[in-house]
């Protein structure tokens, strides 16, 4: 699968071109939600060879913008999650990759407190991308789980945290090795939750996804569900902390696992989660269609999930979506 979708990136680059009007077509790209500020903050995701060598910051309130200023690389498949508390996003990881430059894989950690990046010069997991991190409110902590060291590699399975000052390997048993899954914080449970994803060994071989569901509660993981959404890889969720419930939207799965044709079965379906049952959304009205890469957010503002970009394996998408609990709308 990571070679399908790898195949799929090149194609699209020769054959078409990524910018447009902002944020511009992309995949592989972070959002999170500013409360304080009230923000959407779109990070970096896959661009053409001509994209900048640093990062770029976009902000969401009535339109789409740029935060000018210096700050970490440009990289693609990152993890990233805001801390509401100190009022910081923090970045780790994630490839790197511009014009005919060797991909590096990215082991630094980064802040950003609404006008300026800092480097945090500390030591943490190993060099990775396609993991994912969420904040637990509660405990004031960052956890980051999983991820893979490049294209067709065995995943991780290591959970780690983060303080504000350090990073510590939690020594724990958890879901299986795995990259390309979803992750969101739970207010009202007090858990981080994990859905799908997918473990690979020997270039795309043994390849095997999952459509479980785990918590964290910051000693155990505990499985908590295998029935719900079909087993994925490359969906996206978002936490409503108004109404307490986790919504999924999208992925893609291996055909030769699902018994499907085509080189990739992108999937068009919505899930909610209330901390204890998936249960599917009937959609009807305009959606935002098959894809997968994409990114979500919630914004407690304006109350609404906040969906960008992505692709359906033949096209990369640069809109705007927003889903106020009932139906989806797009806004740009």
């Amino acid at each position: 699968m990571r070679i399908v979708v790898a195949v799929f990136l090149l194609l699209l680059t020769v054959g078409s071109s990524f910018f447009g009007k902002p944020p511009g077509e992309r995949v592989y790209h972070t959002l999170v939600y500013d409360a304080g500020r009230k923000q959407t903050i779109l990070l970096d995701g896959y661009h053409t060879a001509n994209n900048p060598k640093y990062g770029e910051v976009w902000v969401l309130d009535e339109e789409w913008h740029t935060v000018p200023g210096a700050g970490p690389l440009i990289r693609f498949a990152g993890a990233a999650a805001y801390n509401t508390k100190a009022r910081k996003l923090v970045l780790f990881g994630g490839l790197h990759a511009i014009a005919q430059e060797e991909p590096a894989l990215m082991n630094d950690t980064w802040e950003w407190n609404g006008s300026s990046w800092k480097q945090m010069n500390v030591k943490g997991p190993d060099a990775r991308g396609w993991s994912a991190m969420a904040y637990d409110e509660a405990r004031d902590r960052m956890v980051l789980f999983g991820g893979n060291t490049n294209w067709g590699k065995t995943a991780f399975g290591d959970t780690w945290e983060w303080d504000g000052n350090k990073w510590t390997k939690i020594e724990v048993t958890g879901p299986e090795p795995r990259s390309d899954f979803a992750m969101v914080y739970d207010s009202r449970t007090k858990k981080v939750m994990l859905f799908g994803g997918q473990t690979l060994k020997d270039m795309g071989e043994n390849q095997e996804e999952f459509g479980d569901t785990w918590t964290w509660d910051g000693k155990t993981w505990t499985r908590i569900s295998t029935s719900g959404p079909r087993a994925r890889i490359l969906p996206r969720m978002s936490y409503d902390s108004d109404t307490g419930i986790t919504y999924l939207y999208g992925g893609c799965s291996n055909p030769k696992l699902a018994n499907d044709n085509g080189p990739l079965h992108t999937l068009d379906d919505m899930w909610s989660w209330d901390g204890k049952t998936w249960k599917q959304v009937k959609l009807s009205g305009p959606t935002p269609g098959k894809r997968f890469l994409h990114a979500m957010t919630y914004d407690s503002y304006r109350k609404k999930t906040i969906l960008y970009g992505g692709g359906n394996g033949e096209a990369i998408y640069g809109d705007t979506w927003e889903w106020d609990g009932k139906e989806w709308k797009k806004r740009f």
